[in-house]
């Protein structure tokens, strides 16, 4: 498995540092990087097809550097060799295999390489070869293109100030419910991320102005969510992304970070809008995390796989045949609501055929079925299913757990702390807002924030710990976690700060790929500059400082040109732009 670091490894990987680096140099071999995650498939996948292949370690082991990166560890990193990927492809995903010259100029990168090649993807056996014999032969040339490459890397990452008029935001709205998906919620048309920062904004929209249509999409989005297979019907949290537009074919691993947003994003709808059950859906996803991935005195955990130590991936999936066996004669109303078919409802993602296996979703809302099986009051048959799910999922847990990834890392426990403080004030838990006290002390106690272990802590760690401490802060109403997310500025400021301007991403810069960078566009998760912008105008309306206003405008302003450009890629920096105008 990815990133399991076996002995009995055929390939000679180098941890990523200083010291591959200088290797690369002194034996003017091109570095090999292999950047993936160990919740994910295709990285797993690849690792063991390719990388227990003879020929293919030889050829890593003799002609390249070769070093095994996990992307949550080396964020900065990753992202950058993605920002590769989308400069030399046009396309993103994971894994990424991106060669670098001794001096870290990319000159080729992959997603997903097979051990053979086909007419549409390069394969190992294949490339490695080629890529040795070009660095031997045509070595000037090769440089000369991975210069260009990393000059085009470093145009696209230019940030241009601007001021932002208020017509922005209104656009952002516009052109986010332009790609709304009418039917099943979330954007686009293909497969969805569970899409948090951008419902936030629409709904802080919808409280600015009344704006019906973002309060409706906010609604549609949820329902179609916690109606989906992307949510663990049976052990609450969500998967960390579906591969169609109706939210039931989810990729199985989940994520810490996407608990944490989840949680928010539903118990935001429960505030706005007053729905029980996305209260319940909000604390069924907190459960989770700490039913699972809590590690008392050291933080929570990254993630959880989508398979077993032994390669099971069957963990969420049932048989009719098991659910008759199971549920007995309530059976065929169980499955009626939850889309079990004799067939399986589960498409194998690698073949796109039925599965014969089935995974929970919702046909309907809750009120249309009850009509369906005409009955007159949801709560009768809500009290059936549950007691169906209840008897699931006592047989699930006989069944063998996927593995969890222990890393403990900063970014991720800031918002996932900061999920708890928030959802803890929004839906009357106090439990929930003493354990976010309680690990806001821990993270204190800790004193030098790191990213994971002895990594350098980056703008997103701070950014995320800091909210942390404010939403604890005004959850509590505990002056100490403000003044320490105050501190904590100060520290972000000597670190990341660019004068009149927003925050580099980390606090060195390198050589090629690692050249200093700042960005305040959202990907899956809100950028570090977003967060920080947020963080900045909480501590305005908390102190009435005046200088905190200012700073979030510069942070804001200082992406205006891209916001300007593409709105909607920057909701959550738009979140705070709302907040800050009169």
């Amino acid at each position: 498995m990815f990133g399991s670091g076996h002995d009995d490894d055929l390939i000679r990987w180098s941890s990523w540092g200083e010291k591959a680096v200088r290797r690369s140099k002194e034996e003017h071999k091109p570095l090999f990087l292999y950047i993936g995650s160990p919740t994910c498939r295709l990285c797993n996948i690849e690792y063991r097809e390719s990388f227990a292949n003879d020929e293919v370690a030889k050829l890593l082991n003799e002609d390249f550097v070769p070093v095994r990166v996990e992307r949550e560890s080396f964020p900065i990193l990753s992202d950058s060799a993605m920002s590769v990927n989308r400069i030399m492809n046009g396309s993103g995903g994971w894994p990424l295999n991106l060669f670098l010259t001794p001096d870290l100029k990319p000159f080729f990168v992959s997603s997903y390489m097979p051990l053979k090649g086909t007419p549409d993807r390069p394969g190992f056996l294949d490339c490695l070869p080629r890529i040795k014999w070009l660095w031997l032969t045509e070595n000037e040339a090769l440089v000369r293109a991975s210069e260009e490459v990393l000059e085009s890397l470093k145009k696209s990452a230019v940030t241009e100030t601007s001021d932002i008029p208020e017509s922005t935001l209104k656009a952002a709205s516009e052109e986010l419910l332009n790609d709304l998906d009418e039917l099943w919620g979330g954007f686009g048309q293909g497969g969805k991320f569970t899409p948090v920062q951008e419902l936030l904004f629409l709904s802080e929209y919808d409280r600015r102005t009344g704006c019906k249509r973002c309060g409706e999409a906010l609604r549609l989005s949820l329902d179609g969510m916690s109606m989906g297979a992307i949510r663990d019907h049976l052990g609450g949290g969500f998967h960390s992304c579906t591969l169609d537009r109706e939210w039931r074919r989810p990729r199985f691993e989940k994520l810490l970070v996407d608990q944490a947003m989840a949680a928010m994003v539903f118990a935001e709808g429960f505030d706005r809008y007053g729905k029980v059950f996305h209260w319940r859906v909000a604390d069924e996803t907190l459960a989770y995390a700490l039913l699972n991935l809590y590690s008392p005195g050291r933080g929570f955990l990254a993630s959880q796989s989508y398979e077993t130590e032994d390669g099971d991936m069957d963990y969420y999936l049932w048989t009719s045949d098991e659910i008759d066996s199971a549920l007995g004669e309530n059976a065929g109303l169980f499955k009626r609501a939850y889309g079990i078919t004799d067939e399986g409802n589960y498409i194998e993602e690698t073949t796109g055929s039925p599965s014969g296996k089935n995974v929970l979703f919702l046909t309907a809302p809750l009120d249309r079925l009850a009509e369906d099986e005409g009955m007159e009051d949801e709560q009768d048959l809500e009290d059936l299913l549950a007691k169906g799910r209840q008897v699931l999922s006592s047989l699930r847990r006989e069944r063998l757990e996927p593995e969890k990834d222990g890393r403990i890392l900063s970014d991720w426990n800031g918002f996932f702390i900061a999920a708890l403080a928030r959802c803890g004030r929004l839906m009357d838990r106090r439990n929930y807002v003493a354990l976010a006290e309680r690990e806001c002390s821990r993270i204190w106690s800790e004193g030098e924030l790191f990213h994971i272990g002895d990594i350098p802590a980056t703008l997103d760690d701070y950014a995320a710990v800091i909210w942390s401490f404010l939403e604890t802060y005004r959850s509590t109403d505990n002056m100490v976690w403000r003044e320490r997310a105050k501190k904590l500025l100060v520290r972000c400021e000597e670190l990341f700060g660019l004068e009149g301007r927003g925050y580099r991403l980390s606090e060195c810069a390198g050589e090629g790929i690692l050249f200093a960078r700042s960005h305040g566009r959202d990907g899956l998760y809100p950028s570090g500059n977003a967060v920080m912008a947020n963080n900045l105008v909480t501590l305005w309306e908390c102190t009435e400082e005046k200088d905190y206003r200012d700073r979030a405008i510069e942070v804001i302003t200082s992406f205006g040109e891209g916001v300007k450009r593409v709105p909607g890629g920057y909701s959550h920096l738009l979140t705070a732009l709302s907040r800050v105008l009169p």
